[in-house]
């Protein structure tokens, strides 16, 4: 928190002039990121329309923590069979056996999609590849205290991604009120609201979310906007509901 009004910029610059060659090599549909958000998935919105205050409310602190993987021009061109998956762990942090789990799960659907890509992440600890070996992953490390700037997860797709799984659980305690049930959720429904929030960032937000980054050119054609027209209609007709 607080990591994008503290960042050197002229690091930021020196870190696009770093990745821009590297993805020049890659169609922009090789071109993935990879970035963790933690989310706790009970917690509601902190300020409602009532102007009563609520004395006594515990704040949840159970937490999840995604990992999300998409590309920089459209996450329907190459399906991963490994789509959703959970692990367990007592601090819900990630760990570099968890990443080298998932990250020998995509080389190997790369595999057999005959598809090499590249993959952008954040140069964390837990990010080390170690002994593994990678046929069609090629990672490349962005460079350090630059990813509030040049990371496109943290430009707009993580934000869009919470605000989906919000609607959701705002709407399932709403639900609860009007039936008088306790407002909980637990975490099955808690991943089913992941996956739908997911599916729910649009194609335009990514690319719009690579294009303010800075680190590559990206586009995008009128057919596929024109499919994410029908998307962006049903969000507003949610929010109107």
């Amino acid at each position: 928190h607080g990591e994008s009004a503290s960042a050197d910029m002229t690091a930021v610059n020196d870190g696009r002039t770093e990745v821009q060659p590297v993805l020049d090599g890659y169609n922009p549909v090789d071109v993935y990121s990879m970035d963790e958000a933690g989310l706790f998935y009970c917690l509601g919105p902190s300020a409602a329309l009532s102007t009563n205050e609520v004395r006594g409310t515990k704040i949840s602190k159970e937490r999840i923590l995604q990992l999300l993987f998409s590309p920089a021009i459209s996450g329907k061109k190459f399906n991963l069979s490994i789509y959703f998956t959970y692990a367990g762990g007592s601090k819900a942090w990630m760990t570099s056996k968890e990443f080298q789990i998932w990250l020998s799960d995509v080389d190997h659907q790369m595999q057999l999609q005959e598809h090499k890509i590249v993959l952008l992440v954040d140069n964390a600890p837990s990010h080390q590849v170690g002994e593994l070996e990678l046929r069609n992953v090629t990672i490349h490390y962005l460079p350090l205290n630059t990813t509030s700037h040049i990371q496109p997860m943290d430009t707009g797709i993580i934000k869009d991604f919470k605000l989906h799984y919000t609607k959701q659980l705002v709407q399932l305690y709403i639900n609860c009120a009007e039936e008088n049930k306790a407002q909980t959720v637990d975490l099955q429904q808690a991943l089913q609201f992941v996956e739908r929030a997911w599916d729910s960032v649009c194609l335009t937000t990514t690319v719009n979310c690579w294009q303010h980054v800075n680190t590559m050119a990206t586009t995008v054609s009128n057919a596929e906007r024109a499919s994410e027209k029908e998307k962006d209609v049903a969000l507003a007709q949610l929010a109107e509901l």
